[in-house]
């Protein structure tokens, strides 16, 4: 789980181990109503205040309430500036699945080719490669014209 962007938990993976809350929860109920890697989380249990407090939430309880918010993913090829690459600020943390834009750079590649891109959003994959962000990153940079799947919860 991903709490970079403050607001919303983001799923990185999905464990089917019922002896964890979002296991649990995942084992019983139907499986259009599932949490899948991707989902965003927007309340679990009433609270809504930050993805900090949602996070404690699911901790050590026995029932869990959740308002999920499925992902609007979308794909754009752009095509890189070999001196200031795709202008983009991005933050990431150890464990998790995407890159969280912080900024979008005005004048930049992004700012251009995919212009509804706007902080908050994530790559989730990169040509078709997903994995941990240095994983993203590096197929970023190894590419001139990369095909960057972004996310944002609807």
């Amino acid at each position: 789980m991903d709490f970079l962007d403050e607001r919303l938990l983001f799923i990185c993976d999905v464990s089917s181990d019922e002896r964890t809350p979002l296991g649990k929860y995942n084992a019983g109920v139907p499986e259009d109503r599932r949490i899948r890697p991707g989902d965003y989380i927007m309340e679990v249990n009433g609270e809504r205040e930050s993805a900090q407090v949602m996070n404690g939430a699911l901790r050590n309880v026995d029932k869990l309430d959740l308002l999920v918010l499925r992902p609007n993913t979308w794909q754009r090829q752009i095509t890189k500036d070999p001196t200031s690459g795709v202008g983009l600020e991005l933050s990431h943390a150890r464990g998790t699945s995407s890159l969280v834009i912080q900024e979008v750079r005005e004048g930049g590649v992004v700012s251009r080719e995919a212009p509804e891109v706007q902080p908050g959003d994530r790559i989730t994959a990169v040509d078709g490669v997903t994995g941990t962000p240095d994983k993203l990153m590096r197929t970023i940079a190894a590419s001139t014209k990369p095909v960057i799947q972004f996310s944002r919860a609807l």
